[in-house]
């Protein structure tokens, strides 16, 4: 499970462990307080609370596992691709060599996939799946989606097994009861329950972030587990707490079924998700921008740069243009936009609706891919940087600069991993960083990068400047 660190107020322990009866106490309460209340509301509200959720409980858990992990040297902060306030948060036991996690799963096919969360499997060497009956298999990755931390295993036992569906996440409202199943902390089979606090909350875990938040309690080893509406269907993939002490305190985030299932259909198919790639910069239009831009309301996505020859600049999309709308589907915010253009597939013809000036325009665009990141190869163990520093370099291309969120006019050369417990990881460089200068020499490519490193010959620690999120700023790596 991710863990979302901030500091909030910590109430009472009590509070906590009383929450949910204390919600259904309210609400009896009502009836018996209020003899003037409207007896249609009574009823209502009578009739919304389940008596039991063990029928319930009792269909889904045969469906639901128990996933291990195993791996030798991960380092935690190596596993999540969330924000450093976001930690890693799925059960890591560490010993002196070997690490072993726990997370949970949901089979969604009787031959054996499996659904859990990529940050549960990330950097195993071997992923086990323990049934409901205890037996115990070694599962193979079918394929993984870091960007909404998704992942699907198979599983072979030689036997159909039970399975879930997933249930449409849309129809989902903010008060539904939901349960969640799972593996807290290894007590495997675990049910909880609670309701819907929010939908489409962005965590900054990544640029698809469309989370449903939940008080039903989860904790670690719930990562994975699947997140049943009282009809039984999966409507979310649970996957992070906010917690400032590490348990759980009431508010739970899952990737809902609305986005799970197109990914789940294309890891099933091809291994990866293939996304729609526009080449547009954006970002949010502001009260002040939208005054200044002669808008006459606060939405849509302003764009900020347009990349030459991509589908955007072909379509005719020009810097400061606004976008209101795709497919007739208002724009409220830009992240939305950013959503569903990532959700459509490469060749997809989409129409863009505009305001540019004082003018409403409709264009077309064909997408393109959102392959990889080109140039990108992990470290062998005949390479110099390897042995010296420990990253995966690539060169800066217009899609990287898309994928890991880098201005056009940066330089350098882009940091897209970093090997466990390395000189790189130990000075605190990660994914993401652009590295500009090696020892005060500015570098264009990965080789001039392994150039320095390899001429580097004292026991001084190497000098890198980086730029990260917008700033610049200097590492000192030990390479001994």
């Amino acid at each position: 499970m991710i863990e979302l660190k901030q500091f909030v107020r910590r109430w009472p322990v009590l509070l906590a462990g009383t929450a949910f009866a204390t919600a259904a106490g309210t609400y009896a309460g009502v009836a018996a307080k209020d003899s003037s209340a409207p007896a249609s509301i009574v009823g209502a509200v009578s009739a919304a609370i389940p008596a039991s959720f063990a029928d319930l409980a009792q269909q889904v858990r045969p469906a639901v596992v128990f996933i291990s992990t195993e791996a030798v040297g991960l380092h935690p902060r190596n596993i999540s691709r969330f924000p450093p306030r976001i930690s890693p948060f799925s059960g890591e036991h560490f010993g002196k060599r070997r690490v072993s996690g726990v997370g949970s799963g949901f089979i969604i096919d009787s031959s054996g996939l499996v659904v859990t969360n990529h940050h549960v499997i990330k950097g195993a060497q071997s992923v086990f799946v323990t049934l409901n009956d205890q037996s115990k298999h070694e599962a193979e990755v079918v394929g993984v989606d870091p960007k909404t931390d998704l992942a699907l295993l198979r599983v072979d036992v030689g036997r159909a097994l039970p399975t879930v569906s997933f249930g449409d996440s849309n129809l989902t409202r903010v008060g539904d009861w939901v349960v969640a199943v799972g593996n807290p902390f290894g007590l495997g089979g675990s049910v909880s329950a609670g309701v819907v606090s929010a939908r489409g909350r962005d965590i900054q875990s990544g640029p698809y972030d469309d989370y449903l938040q939940f008080d039903a309690s989860i904790n670690r080893g719930n990562s994975g587990g699947p997140l049943f509406n009282v009809r039984g269907e999966v409507i979310g993939v649970n996957t992070a707490i906010y917690s400032p002490s590490g348990g759980n305190v009431g508010i739970g985030f899952a990737v809902p079924a609305a986005v799970a299932v197109p990914v789940v259909s294309a890891l099933e198919s091809d291994g990866q998700v293939n996304r729609g790639w526009i080449g547009l910069r954006v970002q949010q239009v502001t009260p002040e921008l939208a005054e200044s831009l002669n808008l006459e309301s606060v939405h849509g996505a302003l764009v900020s740069a347009v990349e030459e020859g991509s589908p955007a600049d072909r379509a005719g999309i020009k810097r400061g243009d606004v976008i209101l709308s795709i497919n007739g589907q208002e724009i409220m915010k830009m992240r939305q936009l950013v959503r569903i253009i990532g959700s459509r597939p490469p060749r997809t013809s989409v129409e863009l609706g505009l305001f540019r000036g004082t003018d409403h325009l409709t264009v077309k665009a064909e997408l393109g891919s959102l392959a990889p990141v080109s140039g990108a190869s992990f470290d062998r163990e005949d390479e110099p940087v390897r042995g010296r520093l420990g990253v995966q370099l690539s060169k800066l291309d217009p899609r990287s600069r898309e994928m890991w969120n880098i201005d056009p006019t940066s330089k350098g050369v882009l940091v897209v991993g970093v090997a466990d417990d390395s000189p790189a990881a130990r000075s605190r460089l990660r994914a993401g960083d652009v590295i500009l200068s090696v020892n005060r020499r500015l570098v264009k490519n990965p080789a001039d990068v392994v150039a320095n490193v390899n001429g580097h010959k004292t026991d001084r620690p190497l000098l890198l400047l980086v730029a990260r999120d917008g700033f610049e700023r200097y590492l000192a790596v030990k390479l001994s």
